[in-house]
């Protein structure tokens, strides 16, 4: 497993890299790449697993199989945002709130909705290339 990023990221990596850290099978390259050694690491992934960046549409342009995460966040909307090819598979967080209400994306500045993607089902599609 690789992991990339930008500065901007940390917030989201910090807790990723310190958990495989010690990891044999995980490399961390924030910031490390430039733009071609970006697309050298996206063309050669069995998958590329992303949340609603440019990296997504990048993998899915080099023929990459992409999972991409998405929240209820209006301005990455899978339906308007997401990459687009034969090896997309798009997993948005479900709408439906524990206590039965729906969650509409205008109180996610946190993402919590994230954290209701199943694993599993990531793993499945993973799994299934």
């Amino acid at each position: 497993m690789v992991l990339t990023g930008t500065p901007a990221d940390e917030k989201w990596l910090t807790e990723i890299k310190a958990t495989f850290k010690d990891h044999k099978n995980v490399l961390s390259l924030q910031s490390l790449l430039t733009a071609t050694e970006l697309f050298t690491v996206l063309k050669n992934a069995k998958a590329v697993v992303v949340p609603s960046t440019g990296v997504a549409h990048m993998a899915a342009s080099l023929g990459t199989p992409v999972l991409g995460i998405y929240p209820h966040v209006r301005v990455q909307k899978p339906l308007r945002w997401a990459a687009r090819g034969p090896k997309v598979h798009i997993f948005e967080a479900p709408t439906q709130n524990a206590d039965g209400s729906v969650c509409d994306g205008a109180h996610c500045e946190e993402f919590h909705c994230m954290a209701k993607i199943k694993v599993e089902d990531l793993l499945q599609a993973l799994s299934s290339l």
